[in-house]
């Protein structure tokens, strides 16, 4: 048998580019290196760079409008509805936490207001905070972080009033 890029015994003699025959072991013995890897191809050169169009000296400034796309037929777009159905859902959520805080007495820990929007309204984590950061923005609340407190303020209660949380069921 004979391979290329091999060195090998034959017959006591050493022969290039042939394998030797295998030993008492059932190996074949490798005498030589083997040939050096073809180098890899060069990259292809990049394309030109050209400048947008219209961003040329010879630019001028565009006339073409773009017009908002308008929903058929005056329906909402679906993207538009998930939208408003999150802000709503968002809302609802805020008005059932202001009122778990007024039943526990006016003050709630944050631990319990959390698991209660996450087990309830499927609000969890970031969202959380951001409804927790809306209600202390507005006053509706006043949590004190040392406690881990949210106290109920009366602006909070003029607002249970005027917007009442959805029922439990």
């Amino acid at each position: 048998m004979q391979a290329v890029g091999r060195q090998g015994a034959r017959d006591g003699a050493a022969q290039p580019n042939q394998e030797a025959d295998p030993g008492p072991g059932g190996r074949r013995a490798r005498t030589g290196a083997l040939p050096a890897p073809s180098p890899a191809p060069a990259p292809a050169p990049a394309p030109p760079l050209r400048p947008a169009p219209g961003t040329g000296p010879c630019a001028a400034p565009s006339t073409h409008r773009v017009r908002p796309r308008v929903p058929a037929r005056g329906r909402p777009r679906a993207a538009d509805a998930a939208a408003q159905k999150a802000a709503e859902h968002f809302e609802k959520t805020r008005r059932a936490v202001l009122r778990l805080v007024d039943e526990a007495g006016g003050k709630a820990g944050l631990g319990e207001m959390h698991d209660y929007s996450e087990r309830r309204w499927f609000i969890a984590h970031r969202k959380f905070s951001d409804l927790m950061e809306g209600l202390v923005e507005q006053r509706l609340i006043e949590y004190d972080g040392a406690e881990g407190q949210a106290t109920l303020t009366d602006a909070g209660r003029r607002y249970l009033v005027e917007n009442p949380p959805p029922k439990r069921r």
